[in-house]
């Protein structure tokens, strides 16, 4: 009994030495692999990237952060301007950051970056051919631009900038309506344009010392590419200056509206017009063969769009209702005018009306 005894005690022996070995071995792999894994870690896996980044972005060091979200300062976006951008995506302050992992794919993994809690950039991080990881991130977008039409002789800033020769968009605009007269004078303009703005474009621009102001309207009505983002700068046209044109706008537009009905004559009219133009000759001979006694009133004035392209040009729209009075009946017509006018020894003349 003894003898069989020592046996078992031996048969367990060797089996509790070789499965502690192989638990050892296997401890051992374990241990490798985590080991492995964590230099892996620390030296070049996406978060080691990422860490890097945010690193960056919280030092303020924008020669790095520029280089690596790809800015390229101009003579528009300046380095400041770049500066003043970055602090507002980050909610004024680029500190206590943090991310999270968005999403992976074949190899990219995208993370979202957050200053206070708040969303301020995405980036991705890829595993280039030498092992190493790149970073790329969101471009910072310069959405604005701008077409700017101004006097010819005038001077334009864009956001405190001024605009050079480089900047001009085509030829000379002249304002057309004036061509058909004698040895015409045309107002002209010139346009510019700027594109891939950080910012909104502000603009000042100034004629011999005198701030002029800025619209959407069109030139004139041969002025038919107007579109979002085209701004035309005009001299200021208020107070008792535009009173005054406002006048001759009306007394012109009721004169020739009188004329067409018969109830005054080419003599009363013609004061008021440019001789030299072709809209002068053109109504010079106009006869209305319809005609009966009647009276002639008018009333719903409207004028707008008073625009003083120079010292001797202006024009001007009008509408307004005129009355043909009759014992039986009164019609009512409502007419419109785009009218332009020119200083002649000293008086506005009437060039021409669409």
């Amino acid at each position: 009994m003894k003898h069989k005894k020592k046996g078992k005690i031996r048969i367990f022996s060797v089996f509790l030495l070789c499965f502690t070995l192989i638990v050892a071995i296997a401890a051992f792999v374990a241990y490798d692999k985590l080991w492995n894994f964590l230099v892996d870690y620390g030296n070049d896996e996406p978060v080691k990237a990422i860490d890097s980044y945010i690193e960056i972005l919280e030092s303020g060091d924008y020669d790095k952060i520029f280089e690596l979200n790809g800015v390229e300062t101009t003579e528009f976006n300046t380095y400041e301007d770049y500066v003043s951008k970055f602090a507002e995506m980050f909610g004024g302050s680029i500190s206590g950051l943090s991310y999270s992992l968005v999403s992976t794919d074949g190899g990219e993994e995208t993370y979202n970056i957050y200053s206070a809690g708040n969303l301020s950039q995405t980036v991705t991080i890829s595993k280039e051919p030498d092992g190493s990881f790149a970073i790329e991130t969101d471009r910072i977008e310069t959405p604005y631009e701008i077409t700017l039409i101004i006097p010819s002789g005038a001077s334009a800033h864009i956001n405190g900038k001024p605009l050079g020769n480089e900047y001009l968009s085509g030829d000379e605009i002249l304002i057309e309506e004036y061509s058909a007269m004698d040895e015409p004078y045309l107002p002209s303009f010139i346009g510019y344009h700027i594109d891939g703005l950080l910012n909104e474009p502000v603009c000042d621009v100034e004629l011999n010392g005198e701030k002029l102001l800025l619209s959407a309207k069109p030139l004139s009505e041969s002025d038919d590419e107007n579109t979002a983002g085209k701004v035309t700068a005009y001299r200021a046209v208020e107070g008792e200056r535009l009173k005054a044109l406002e006048e001759v706008t009306e007394h012109t537009a009721v004169q020739y509206a009188m004329y067409i009905t018969q109830d005054i004559t080419f003599d009363k009219l013609s004061p008021l017009l440019c001789e030299k133009s072709e809209f002068y000759r053109s109504i010079k001979d106009y006869k209305n063969e319809w005609y009966v006694e009647h009276e002639f009133t008018y009333d719903n004035v409207q004028i707008s769009d008073v625009i003083l392209y120079d010292d001797e040009h202006f024009s001007a729209n009008i509408s307004f209702t005129y009355h043909i009075i009759r014992p039986i009946r009164t019609y009512d017509y409502d007419v419109s005018y785009k009218m332009y006018f020119v200083m002649e020894n000293d008086e506005w003349k009437l060039v021409t009306l669409a």
